[in-house]
């Protein structure tokens, strides 16, 4: 098996109300976007890094990134309106590029495709290498946490409708990943459902092959998300 990570940047980040998307924004000497490449550059079991941006961003991102120092990274690629747009974009260039080497016969049986948040800079090593040897025994994995507080169920007026019992609950987290098949197949039907967004990859997968089962690859609070501004002082 070979395995390739999308990096999705494609986002704005409008909720941090920045002059430019946040995954250009400076952490600890480097873009929050470099973090996050980086990572995945140095890991061994990484053999390709597709990195998806907005399209007013792909030379800004090929400038920042400059391949040949990261030679991991195969292509930016344009992202689309919604996540899943931005996903399938992804995985269809992923795919073309397996199929153009001549050392892979068939992708479709040799890959696998992890998907990680460029605004998740903290990623370590080891969570990847969890990820990735999870893939030998399950079809699709994704990374989570327990719930450390009480989670509401609330309707439109939040008002709360039910709570679920605490050591059931997982807090996603990304890379979630697949074997190519799978999220080639799940995109596609998402693709045709315009009415369900999706917020993360295991989700679609959860919704449109629900015979598939999701192993939970344990996270850590380290792994967070940057989404407000004062995550960016920490």
């Amino acid at each position: 098996m070979q395995n390739f990570v999308a990096i999705l940047a494609a986002g704005k980040g409008s909720r941090m109300e920045l002059s430019q998307p946040k995954q250009f924004e400076m952490l600890n000497g480097k873009t929050i976007l470099e973090h996050s490449v980086d990572t995945f550059e140095k890991h061994p079991l990484i053999k390709g890094i597709f990195v998806v941006v907005h399209n007013d961003f792909v030379e800004k991102t090929k400038q920042l990134l400059n391949i040949k120092k990261r030679s991991k990274v195969k292509k930016i690629v344009v992202g689309g309106e919604e996540r899943t747009d931005s996903s399938y974009a992804a995985i269809s260039a992923i795919e073309k590029f397996c199929y153009d080497q001549q050392n892979i016969n068939n992708p479709q049986l040799a890959v696998n495709i992890l998907i990680h948040d460029a605004a998740r800079p903290y990623v370590s090593e080891d969570i990847i290498t969890r990820t990735i040897e999870a893939l030998q025994d399950y079809h699709a994995v994704s990374v989570a946490i327990p719930a450390t507080d009480t989670i509401y169920v609330c309707d439109n007026e939040a008002k709360i409708q039910s709570s679920p019992k605490r050591e059931r609950v997982y807090l996603a987290q990304t890379p979630q990943a697949a074997r190519l098949p799978i999220f080639k197949q799940v995109f596609e039907l998402a693709r045709e459902n315009e009415e369900h967004i999706a917020t993360d990859d295991a989700n679609v997968i959860l919704n449109y092959l629900p015979d598939v089962k999701i192993h939970i690859v344990l996270g850590d609070i380290a792994n967070k998300k940057i989404t407000f501004k004062e995550d960016l002082q920490l």
